[in-house]
């Protein structure tokens, strides 16, 4: 009889004496019935016996397997999590290529910008709705500096009036009008040419999305050069003076409405030309090429921006960037050096050609007026006396027509040649190409050197405090409305709520 225990615990007593052993099997039927395969009893292991060695074999091994699966489950969730983030940052990937034309070539900035961006707990959606948000307010930011530099313009009717009397130029002879207009274009550019250096610090480094070279990774860098070139210049030329054709056009209007009323035309001309050059500003800035999203997270800083884009509202940039403006366009206003460089610029080669162009433009509407205006005779077209159209060597001046058709007529003339006119300034000084720094950096050298002696020091110290002054006056007001925008906004008008 076979009395091997197969997958149970041997009594201690049987392996350690055999002959207790042979005892048990002689007179102990139950017992070796109780240990037969398949009897009714199992032999229980004694207090103090030990596993035999299968017994623990089997326990490793099924440590070992539920550890393996454990080990497998933890992969796949890992793999999972892996696979969806990629996904992820594919589709921020996706939308920054919208982004970056012709991408394969910046495939790294792109790649390494989505991965980041991720990492931050932006979305495609989170980052459209940024982008969307520093659009809005680069419109803003445009919007107010394209009106301070359009104060020239608005003031240039005064100075070329004025000296058009001084000159003694009047009268309604084709030679006279067409005089009249080289000063009235003339006189707005040189004023320009002024404005635009002492107003250059107001208005610099306004826009979240506009290129800094400076700024730029190496590849975006080569971007901007591909961009900001000639055919650039020359496309967005025309753009500028756009925002005055619409107010020349409402001009006309408020012209024709009051028959010719001087107060009503000159006030009207002269109070939209700081919204003409906002709106000019503006078209120009969103058909830029050197504007957009690209330009800042292709900067070697852009996650500095763009976190500061995100944490930045509307309402809080307008009362910060606009108190901060008012300072800097005060400290400008007061800094002779800004108009050392005016100065200089008025003959720098650019600015040159964009004077004679818009002069010569000018004068050239005047002509067509006239002579338009005259060819068919003074006596249908006004209500002036013979007396007056005589001395006047029998041809009328557009102030002379009281007919609103033929007001009308006259005005929107000289709308679509004055739109010539503007646009080939621009296009003038486009083919010039920029004027180059060197003055600019050498008024600068020379200021400085001022600058420290005694009297510099204290005409500085004499500035410094006019110029918190003057910005003090208008810090209230713009906390106050900004104040008032931001109580009125709905809640969910921000286009991300993020950090705001």
């Amino acid at each position: 009889m076979n009395f091997s225990y197969p997958g149970r615990y041997k009594p201690e007593s049987l392996t350690a004496d055999p002959a207790s052993h042979h005892r048990h099997t002689a007179g102990g039927a139950r017992n070796a019935t109780q240990n037969v395969p398949g009897g009714s009893d199992t032999i229980t292991p004694a207090k103090n016996q030990t596993l035999p060695p299968k017994a623990t074999t089997d326990a490793a091994k099924a440590a070992a397997t539920a550890k393996a699966e454990a080990a497998a489950k933890a992969e796949a969730t890992a793999k999972a999590a892996a696979v969806q983030k990629q996904n992820e940052i594919n589709l921020i990937a996706t939308q920054l290529r919208q982004y970056f034309p012709g991408s394969n070539d910046l495939k790294e900035i792109v790649d390494t910008r989505a991965a980041e961006l991720h990492d931050m707990g932006e979305t495609p959606d989170s980052i459209a709705a940024n982008m969307t948000k520093a659009r809005q307010m680069d419109h803003i930011s445009e919007l107010a500096g394209g009106a301070v530099k359009a104060f020239p313009f608005a003031i240039s009717g005064f100075a070329s009036g004025a000296m058009k009397l001084g000159l003694g130029v009047e009268g309604a002879s084709v030679g006279m009008e067409a005089l009249a207009g080289a000063i009235d274009g003339g006189t707005a550019m040189v004023l320009k040419s002024v404005g635009d250096k002492v107003f250059a610090d107001t208005v610099k480094g306004t826009k979240w999305l506009e290129a800094d070279a400076s700024k730029l990774e190496p590849a975006m860098q080569e971007v901007l050069k591909h961009r900001d070139g000639l055919g650039e210049r020359l496309r967005l030329a025309p753009l500028g003076g756009q925002g005055f054709n619409g107010r020349n056009v409402v001009t006309s209007t408020v012209a024709a409405l009051t028959k010719n009323n001087p107060n009503a035309v000159s006030n009207t001309n002269n109070g939209l030309s700081l919204a003409a050059g906002a709106a000019g500003g503006v078209l120009t800035n969103m058909a830029s090429a050197t504007h957009g999203p690209e330009f800042l997270l292709g900067r070697t800083d852009w996650k500095e921006q763009y976190t500061a884009l995100k944490d930045t509202s509307i309402g809080r940039q307008m009362a910060s960037g606009g108190w901060d403006r008012t300072k800097t366009l005060a400290a400008s206003l007061v800094k002779p050096q800004n108009y050392v460089k005016g100065v200089a610029n008025i003959v720098s080669p650019n600015m040159l050609a964009e004077i004679g162009t818009l002069a010569g433009g000018v004068a050239g509407a005047n002509v067509v007026g006239n002579v338009v205006r005259n060819a068919v005779g003074s006596a249908p077209l006004s209500s002036a006396s013979t007396a007056t159209i005589d001395a006047i060597t029998n041809r009328l001046s557009a102030a002379q027509l009281s007919s609103p058709g033929a007001i009308a007529k006259d005005r929107f003339l000289n709308v679509a040649m004055s739109s010539v006119a503007y646009a080939a300034q621009g296009v003038a000084g486009a083919l010039v190409g920029p004027s180059s720094s060197a003055k600019d950096d050498w008024v600068d050298a020379k200021t400085d050197q001022l600058a420290n002696t005694p009297a510099g020091k204290a005409v500085s110290k004499a500035k410094t405090s006019s110029v918190e002054w003057m910005a003090s006056l208008i810090r209230g007001k713009v906390e106050n409305q900004t104040n008032d925008i931001e109580m009125q906004r709905p809640r969910n008008a921000n286009p991300t709520t993020t950090g705001t």
